[in-house]
């Protein structure tokens, strides 16, 4: 299978450390922020940063979605989704 590859990148106006605890919280700021295409969203371990376990349903297209469980390790100011499910890796680099 062929592999995929994406990037985007985005600035925001806050101090590069609450941008990381932002994105780190499973709990209460990840619901909020995620697009409509991310379904079902839900814990499953932790909710805080490294160690965290979520799943959802990403539906990638109108007729393809796509189970999701993702383990997250925060090292630095890099955050990573590894899905159980598939090869699929989701990093978040942040940046001053």
């Amino acid at each position: 299978m062929a592999k995929v590859s994406a990037s985007s990148s985005l600035t925001i106006s806050a101090a590069p450390g609450k941008v990381l605890a932002a994105l780190s919280d499973y709990e209460t700021v990840r619901p909020r922020i995620l697009p409509e295409q991310y379904r079902d969203f839900a814990v499953v371990e932790g909710g805080q940063g490294d160690g965290t376990v979520a799943r959802w349903v990403l539906q990638a297209t109108e007729k393809r979605s796509r189970n999701v469980l993702a383990t997250v390790s925060v090292s630095g100011a890099t955050i990573t989704e590894k899905d159980a499910n598939s090869s699929m890796v989701t990093t978040y680099l942040v940046a001053p």
